[in-house]
């Protein structure tokens, strides 16, 4: 592996910038301009040196890496083997980041899900990767018992609602946090108190434990593209990879860990809630009102859905 590439990121950029400032008190805008050095570090990143990537013709079935190269995809070279989306540990700090591989079969997904109160950047190594996010808001009587405080006071009361959820979860037994139990291959459970599968609820009253969004259209990224997302903006997401399948190189700033309120919880849309949702236009901006209002319920994890971690040559570790 290039010095200049991954290593220089985990060893020398991130924990600079986390050392400068306090990124828990930024809000999505400063911490956006603060991740700036992070984000140049992810578009240098050489993918064909962190992975060792083997060039193959166009119609070897390979994926791209831009620039008219197509790789041999990995999937089926991490081990031990396994279907489904694969996860490669690079490293973790606790309570200040952790970076690592997810790995893509051809059209897998990963599903709707949220990072409360994290910061993610994400590149696009190799595939494609079709990526639809919601914008987390807050009522209007939260919006106005926040107004006097610090801006980012909001993500709070999000980390609160879903606090709230999660008082009967069960992580005995369990590493805490969704990497810490991807790489231990032990399932997430929703508690009790939320949502079943189906998202069901009244068409008169707020979804219990759920999240009031502003949802984005939906774009596919290629590679070499970095996306990110933040407390409040582009914060519960999902991903599809396209027909070659796709790896994608993740920064999580902090990193999952639910005992400091940052587990991952799944997430339906609810299409039919009649809602007063013009208790809610006095306070969006300009653009947010331009974006679909919807409700997320939280959800179990779906049975489809698999993540093991795994070892790829040098790379993937225990923790």
């Amino acid at each position: 592996m290039d010095e200049n590439d991954l290593i220089h990121l985990l060893d020398e950029i991130v924990p600079q910038v986390l050392s400068e400032k306090d990124v828990t008190l930024m809000t999505d805008q400063e911490l956006e301009k603060c991740f700036t050095t992070i984000r140049t570090a992810l578009d240098n990143v050489d993918a064909e040196k962190v992975l060792r990537l083997e060039r193959v013709n166009q119609h070897s079935h390979g994926a791209s890496i831009g620039n008219g190269i197509y790789v041999k995809t990995i999937h089926d070279d991490i081990f031990p083997i396994s279907n489904g989306v694969r996860y490669i540990h690079i490293k973790e700090v606790l309570g200040q980041y952790s970076i690592g591989v997810f790995v893509f079969p051809p059209r897998c997904m990963i599903p709707l899900h949220n990072h409360p109160g994290m910061t993610v950047l994400s590149r696009i190594l190799y595939g494609s990767i079709r990526v639809k996010c919601f914008d987390v808001i807050c009522s209007a009587a939260e919006k106005k018992e926040e107004e006097p405080q610090h801006p980012t006071s909001h993500r709070h009361d999000v980390k609160d609602k879903i606090k709230e959820g999660k008082k009967n979860d069960t992580v005995e037994g369990c590493k805490i946090g969704l990497i810490s139990r991807i790489l231990s291959s032990v399932a997430r459970s929703v508690s009790n108190g939320s949502l079943s599968s189906s998202g069901s609820s009244t068409h008169d009253t707020v979804p219990l434990n759920g999240l009031y969004t502003l949802e984005n259209e939906a774009k596919v990224l290629h590679s070499s593209e970095v996306t990110a997302l933040y407390p409040r903006r582009g914060n519960v997401h999902q991903f599809m990879a396209g027909p070659e399948g796709a790896a994608l190189l993740d920064v999580l700033i902090p990193p999952y860990d639910a005992r400091d309120d940052r587990d991952c919880t799944f997430y339906e849309k609810v299409e039919s809630l009649d809602l007063q949702l013009q208790q809610y236009e006095g306070w969006c901006g300009e653009t947010e009102q331009q974006k679909m209002k919807c409700w997320l319920v939280p959800v179990e994890q779906p049975e489809w859905f698999t993540c093991s971690a795994g070892h790829y040559k040098d790379l993937g570790d225990g923790m």
